[in-house]
Order: C-alpha cells, then structure tokens, then sequence
C-alpha cells in the first residue's frame, strides 16, 4: 500500500471512529425542538421553539382537566 493510501485510510478511520458532536439523535431532537443555532454565540443556550412551549403547555391543560373531571366523578 502506497504511503498517501495509507495516511488516507488512517485519516478515514478516524473520522469513523471519532466521536462527532454534530451527530446523533440527541441533536436531531434538539434541532426540532430548540430554536436555531447561533454561530456566532456557540456556547448560549438554546431556547424552545413557540410551537413546542404551546403544544405542551396544551397537553398539560388537557391533562390536568382529565385528572380534575376524574376525581370530581368519584363518589
């Protein structure tokens, strides 16, 4: 194997073995729920999107309301 090949295999094998920040699921999850970010302040925390903060504050009202007509049913 020739020396370029060979340095280019070990660079592959790193990549491929090397922990990556910019992947996974996490991340994925992070960028459907947390605003953008942004690139010029990396190490600001991100805040939740408008739509996720009114989707679960609707599903904690439904919830509650659930739990509040249940109890209220009992004898």
């Amino acid at each position: 194997m020739s020396p370029l090949a060979r340095a280019t295999r070990e660079d592959m094998l790193k990549l491929l073995r090397g922990r990556r920040g910019d992947q996974g699921v996490r991340n994925l999850l992070a960028d459907i729920v947390l605003l953008p970010r942004n690139p010029f302040e990396p190490e600001r925390r991100r805040s939740p999107k408008r739509a996720v903060v009114t989707i679960v504050l609707l599903l904690l009202v439904l919830f509650a309301a659930a739990i509040w007509f249940n109890i209220r049913a009992l004898p």
